[in-house]
């Protein structure tokens, strides 16, 4: 008896481990995976090309993102863009990417996005004085510049604009530093569409202007067209934005220029800015806006203008396959086509994007393989770079 004692009691000691550890081969249950985050991007008008190009970068990004997109494409119609808010809020998204219609009405539709938890991206408009959690956008002041530079000493001026999209005062500003007489007229956004849609005259019958300049693509087309119909064609033209009509016109030598807004880049990163948020981190960001009374994290995309001589930087899905250089004549191989976000050349370009913990961005583009990255702290005197973004 007291030998089985002692044979029970050691079976049990050594059974011990295994009571308290577990079966060894049995590996602990694999955590849930996070939910896929909703983001709502509601665009202002499919029907212009760079919102149609803004929604592709974004498609293409949500599979490897992990993400969930709810569309919505207001048409251009303010009611339309707020019963879209209200649907994105019912379908309990995260974050929105607004592309406003009417700056005016977009602040109750951020305090009410707001008001239900729900972080927003501002894309191209920046409301005033509105609680928007980070911005997006071209840099406006930048694409004024190269379009008065360019037309200085051709003329007197018609600036052609979109009302609560691009300010009178600045064009003035740009124009008396040039010493261009310039007349600004403003559109609103939902004639502008309208134009786009029905190809119908933006300018009167007895404007003459030696120089046209507009902040919208449709307006610069509708405008050269007008006066080619009426026998008065301007001595120069140029537009702001990206549309296949604008740059067809271009390499043709109806428009003197350009300005390629890069929707590409507005649409990679305003979605991830929205991702960021959604996911509870801070927006990424390049700088900050001063916007009333808010400080609002923003990333500027660069701009350039587009003529005949360069043509050959635009993508296929603008040039049509058209590359036109110097004086004209057809350039090179599809080899030196630009890409969507960095600088153009023979070789392949990559882009290093580093974000820190306080959601500032820094994008190096360089060409061939990375070998060797290496970080250290600075003093806390001193502060580095905070990217690639130019003030709004």
């Amino acid at each position: 008896m007291s030998r089985w004692k002692k044979t029970a009691g050691l079976l049990l000691l050594l059974s011990c481990p295994f009571l308290l550890t577990g079966c060894p081969d049995k590996k602990p249950p694999p955590k849930p995976s996070p939910p896929s985050p909703r983001v709502g991007v509601s665009l202002a008008g499919l029907d212009e090309d760079q919102d149609q190009v803004i929604k592709q970068t974004m498609d293409a990004q949500k599979d490897q993102e992990k993400a969930e997109l709810v569309f919505a494409d207001a048409q251009g119609d303010p009611l339309r863009q707020e019963q879209d808010v209200e649907r994105m809020i019912g379908e309990k998204v995260s974050a929105v990417v607004l592309e406003a219609v009417d700056p005016a009405a977009a602040r109750d539709l951020v305090e009410r996005l707001a008001r239900n938890k729900i972080k927003v991206v501002a894309l191209n408009v920046l409301p005033a004085d509105t609680p928007v959690d980070g911005y997006v956008g071209f840099d406006r002041n930048a694409a004024r510049s190269l379009l008065i530079k360019t037309a200085a000493g051709k003329g007197a001026a018609l600036v052609l604009t979109v009302a609560g999209l691009d300010q009178p005062g600045p064009w003035y500003t740009a124009a008396g530093a040039a010493a261009l007489p310039v007349q600004v007229r403003a559109y609103a956004r939902a004639d502008v569409l309208a134009a786009a849609k029905s190809k119908a005259s933006v300018l009167k019958t007895t404007d003459r202007p030696a120089v046209v300049l507009a902040a919208d693509p449709v307006l610069a087309v509708a405008a050269v067209r007008d006066l080619a119909a009426a026998g008065a064609p301007p001595a120069f033209a140029a537009g702001i934005g990206d549309s296949k009509d604008a740059f067809r016109y271009v390499s043709e030598g109806k428009l003197s220029g350009e300005v390629d807004t890069r929707p590409e880049d507005e649409g990679y990163l305003a979605l991830q800015a929205a991702l960021s948020l959604a996911r509870g981190r801070p927006a990424v960001h390049h700088e900050l806006v001063a916007n009333g009374s808010y400080s609002v994290p923003a990333q500027i995309v660069p701009v350039r203008l587009i003529t005949r001589q360069n043509f050959y930087l635009l993508d296929k899905k603008w040039s049509g396959g058209r590359q036109e250089g110097s004086g004209g004549q057809q350039g090179g191989s599809g080899s030196r086509q630009g890409g969507s976000g960095g600088p153009s050349g023979g070789s392949r370009v990559n882009t290093l994007r580093i974000t820190t913990e306080e959601g500032k961005t820094i994008e190096v583009h360089y060409q061939g393989k990375l070998k060797k990255i290496e970080s250290s702290e600075g003093s806390q005197g001193s502060e580095g770079s905070q990217g690639t973004g130019a003030a709004g």
